[in-house]
């Protein structure tokens, strides 16, 4: 099975009771496979702004359902990281606005009681520190993330649609060796000094060319979709080219 960008999100269901699952209802994406650049590599428009992600107030959330007919022996997961960094060149002609992303890996938190809590219901139950540590490991090792040998998730993100709903940018996340192409739906919003990206949605196992993972015969296994939510916010720096 070839390793994918949120592959390490959806592979480990833990034995303990959980919550009943409901389907997000965050905008499913568009995706393609394989090794692809789909963003002009020429660099930042002439005349953007540049603006620095500030980890602290930036995240990203991942949620992964259990299913199937024994679904309750699963539980749904909830990873974080406030690790984000990277730059964001604003044109003067939006659409040509340009970002470039960067996670470390082992920033990726499982499980986090507080962020559990935020999710309601579906997230309610705990998940035990242990079945947490273990999931965060296996997510971790070679068959998955491979942080020892690909330390970084990596987003480069352009082409701004403005015309779509919700709007979109047109992204390559490069992780454990695999690039795949994403249109991201994003709510942009920038003062002066300050940018905010918002944006939600579901991706699921056959846009990225996976099978979910399962056991007891597909009884106990994981749903198709994820719900990937960011907030990334940033403070400008300067003009990319003066």
């Amino acid at each position: 099975m070839r390793r994918s960008s949120l592959l390490a999100f959806i592979w480990v269901a833990s034995l303990t009771g959980c919550a009943p699952v409901t389907q997000s209802t965050a905008p499913v994406i568009e995706s393609g496979s394989g090794d692809v650049q789909v963003v002009v590599e020429s660099g930042p428009a002439e005349g953007s702004e540049r603006f620095a992600i500030v980890p602290a107030s930036s995240r990203i959330t991942v949620l992964t359902f259990r299913s199937g007919p024994m679904a309750r022996l699963g539980h749904n997961h909830v990873i974080t990281s406030s690790a984000l960094t990277g730059s964001v060149w604003v044109a003067p002609s939006l659409e040509e606005t340009l970002a470039r992303i960067v996670l470390p890996v082992e920033s990726l938190t499982v499980d986090d009681a507080a962020a559990r809590a935020e999710e309601g219901e579906e997230f309610a139950a705990p998940v035990p520190e242990k079945d947490a540590v273990a999931t965060r490991n296996n997510m971790l090792g070679e068959d998955l993330l491979n942080a020892g040998s690909h330390a970084f998730v990596r987003a480069t993100c352009g082409a701004l649609d403005f015309e779509s709903d919700p709007s979109t940018a047109l992204c390559d996340v490069s992780i454990a060796g695999v690039t795949v192409a994403l249109r991201m739906p994003i709510s942009f919003q920038q003062d002066d000094n300050q940018l905010t990206v918002r944006g939600e949605a579901t991706i699921t196992h056959e846009q990225l060319g996976l099978t979910p993972f399962s056991a007891a015969g597909g009884a106990v296994r994981v749903a198709d979709g994820m719900t990937i939510r960011y907030e990334i916010n940033a403070q400008r720096l300067s003009r990319a080219r003066d």
